[in-house]
Parts: C-alpha cells; structure tokens; sequence
C-alpha cells in the first residue's frame, strides 16, 4: 500500500508498505515524481524483484497470521474456527518474529500446549495452520524463509518418539506412562510425539 503527503517544506513524501518487507520511504520535489516512484516501487514488490534481506526479521507472527486471516481464511468453509485457532497462535507465538520462529520454538509450543492439556488434534489442527501460513507467505507474498519451520518441528517430534522408544525406560513418568500428556473431551489421554507430528496434509 502506497502513501502520499505533503510536508511542511513543500516537498512530497511517499511511502511504501507491503507484508514481509520493510517500508520504503523517499520524499521528492513534485507530486508527479513521488507518485511514480509509489507505482514503481509497487510493481517490484509485487514481482519480487525487491528483496530485503531483513523481511523475516521485520515481519512478526502476528504480521503473517493477521494478512493469512484477512486473504486466505474467508475462503474456508471452516473460516470460524480457523479464526478462533489464529487467535490462540497469534496469542502464543505472535511476538516472534519469522526470523526468530525456529524449528525450536515450535517444539516448545507443542510442548506447551500439551502440558496445558490441549488434544492431539487440536495441536495438528495449530501446526497444519501455521505451516499453511508459513507457506503461503513465502509462495504468495516473498517472505525469505529458507524452510519451514513447522515442517522441521515435525520431524523433530518424530525423532524425539523413535527416542523414546530406544530407550522407554529412561523416558516415562513416575506413574509409567508416556512423557507426552495430554487431555482429550475431559478424559486424560497418553500420546506419543508422532501422534503430535502427525500428517503435514492433514
């Protein structure tokens, strides 16, 4: 999105906003130059012929949940309740920036989740929503990620499972159960970190 305004000097000012980029901002002496360096600047962006190597640094969660909400969401069926899941990601990780969004941190997040006693389903449902995101902005809108995050999260899960199943013994509880807990319709539920992982398409 393009802005235009006239400053006290008399000169004109225009700037230049788009999602995963940094704002562009140059003032010129005529109208006519700074609007057709908006139309300009604009066309790259659109191409991505601009790139900021800092895009994924300057673009929160928040910022890419919030522009996957307003263009990609409404065409849903589910649009409701994937509304409600963004909130509850925007709450959780919306801080972070993409940049700052590792395979780690998504780790955490399940993790997190399942100690506050959320559903295996429920957490897939956060993880494909979130990866869609991440995809999308990077297909759609030239954010510069190198991966996905979520997708390297997954396998990290997986791994974490065959882990566990090496060595069982070192890895349950005190009541001989599973290390992953999570409570599922009021009934408290065991699951492995695969159940977590789950299918990316799913």
């Amino acid at each position: 999105m393009a802005c235009i305004r006239r400053l006290c000097s008399g000169k004109w000012n225009v700037q230049v906003r788009k999602l995963g980029h940094v704002a562009v901002s140059e003032t010129f002496i005529t109208k006519a130059a700074a609007e057709r360096c908006a139309r300009e600047t604009q066309v790259k962006l659109e191409h991505a012929s601009f790139v900021d190597q800092g895009n994924a640094q300057n673009t929160t969660v928040k910022d890419l949940l919030g522009e996957y909400e307003n263009k990609i969401t409404p065409r849903k069926r589910s649009w409701r309740r994937e509304k409600s899941r963004l909130k509850g990601l925007v709450a959780r990780l919306g801080r972070y920036s993409l940049a700052e969004l590792t395979a780690q941190a998504v780790v955490d997040f399940v993790d997190a989740r399942a100690t506050a006693g959320a559903g295996g389903d429920t957490i897939r449902k956060d993880l494909n929503t979130l990866s869609h995101a991440i995809d999308t902005g990077i297909a759609l809108w030239g954010i510069p990620l190198p991966f996905n995050s979520v997708v390297t999260a997954r396998k990290i899960l997986l791994l974490s499972n065959l882990s566990w199943e090496a060595s069982a013994s070192s890895s349950r509880h005190s009541d001989g159960q599973p290390s992953v807990a999570l409570e599922g319709n009021g009934q408290h539920e065991r699951r492995s970190m695969s159940a977590l992982a789950g299918d990316p398409r799913s």
